[in-house]
């Protein structure tokens, strides 16, 4: 398992290897009768500062809510390497939710997710992986991505112009 390194050269348990091994084996499981935070931080930009953004949120956030080990990174541009962050792109964000919600207790447990990138008033956060791949993640997208693995207890955190146009779809109880 990756993890960031503080200065000091500590990892702080976040999980980055698709390739590795797989994204389920690598979260901790949920403890019963205790309130766990599961941490998903993306970004959706191969531009870098979106990927220094997302790395240090995965960090601030996991040491914040006791996420270490609960904790996944990924980043566009990224090269899937086993040390560092998977790619970014929206189909690692749909499988990297569905790797929490199999070991989340959706009664219990809590889900962070931060995104970062480029926003659009009408077509919601762009994904932009260079030259190779690009496109966008709707509002109604990523409420039926959180919404189809039933997480319902989730703190979202959009760092993207625009993201206020996803409040009412992803405003729940």
């Amino acid at each position: 398992m990756g993890g960031l390194r503080s200065k000091a050269g500590r990892q702080h348990g976040i999980c980055h290897s698709i390739n590795g091994s797989p994204l389920p084996a690598t979260l901790q499981p949920q403890r019963p009768g205790v309130v766990d935070a599961y941490v998903l931080s993306i970004g959706l930009d191969s531009d870098p500062v979106f990927t220094r953004e997302s790395a240090e949120a995965a960090n601030v956030l996991a040491r914040r809510y006791g996420a270490a080990g609960r904790t996944l990174h990924f980043a566009a541009g990224a090269d899937d390497k086993a040390t560092g962050p998977a790619q970014g792109s929206p189909s690692n964000l749909a499988i990297g939710l569905a790797a929490i919600a199999a070991k989340m207790d959706p009664k219990e447990d809590v889900l962070f997710l931060f995104a970062t990138t480029h926003g659009d008033p009408v077509s919601g956060l762009a994904y932009r992986d260079g030259e190779y791949a690009g496109g966008m993640i709707g509002p109604q997208r990523l409420a039926n991505l959180i919404d189809g693995v039933g997480i319902k207890r989730r703190m979202v955190l959009l760092s993207a112009c625009f993201s206020g146009i996803f409040l009412p779809l992803l405003t729940n109880d």
